[in-house]
């Protein structure tokens, strides 16, 4: 028999059943779509103390489903084609663009180009990768039996909140941890920002 997927609902819970060739049936979660991932996104970002004081967000819709001729009076109107899923209006004229993918989603030709054409005025195009609606660190058990631990999966401060602001992220994430019962936390580095002095000086 051939082999078939399908996503459906169960429980209220959007998974994916898998039907093998051999008929061997099973069930997984389903990845979350980019829209949920996006109002997880902005209702984190909105429940910030700075907003509306510091900075303001818009969403793009071009992702939206439209019939013929809605779709065209919407590009007469401006919608354009690979534009970024979120713009951040922040104090003092400054302009910051995200857009979302869910796990190694790749970007359209349309993005692409779109971005290329933005970061060619000036305005960087950040995209945001995520697998679920939760706060982005896992707690798992070591595999080798040194107890339980986390790795954080991105951490990142908008300007407006780095400083002190990333302190108390970074105190929130210890807290998490330990509430998880972790013995330990992992961070990463990147070379071209590299913040290892930080977590030197937290031990």
């Amino acid at each position: 028999m051939p082999k078939s997927q399908q996503t459906t609902r169960i429980d209220g819970k959007r998974v994916v059943i898998r039907t093998s060739t051999s008929g061997k049936v099973s069930v997984s979660d389903a990845p979350i779509k980019e829209s949920e991932g996006q109002a997880a996104q902005v209702r984190a970002l909105r429940a910030l103390p700075e907003y509306g004081r510091k900075f303001l967000l818009a969403g793009d819709m071009n992702s939206a489903k439209r019939g013929p001729r809605a779709q065209a009076d919407a590009v007469a109107t401006g919608l354009t084609p690979g534009e970024a899923d979120l713009s951040i209006y922040i104090a003092g004229g400054k302009l910051r663009m995200i857009e979302n993918k869910v796990g190694k989603g790749r970007l359209s030709p349309a993005q692409t180009e779109r971005h290329a054409s933005l970061a060619r005025l000036g305005h960087h195009v950040e995209v945001v990768r995520f697998t679920s609606t939760r706060e982005m660190a896992v707690a798992f058990d070591h595999p080798f039996g040194a107890g339980r631990i986390t790795k954080e999966t991105v951490w990142f401060a908008t300007p407006l909140a780095r400083g002190r602001g990333a302190i108390r992220m970074l105190d929130a994430y210890e807290d998490w941890a330990r509430t998880a019962g972790c013995v330990s936390a992992r961070m990463a580095s990147l070379a071209n920002n590299d913040v290892s002095k930080i977590y030197e000086r937290r031990g």
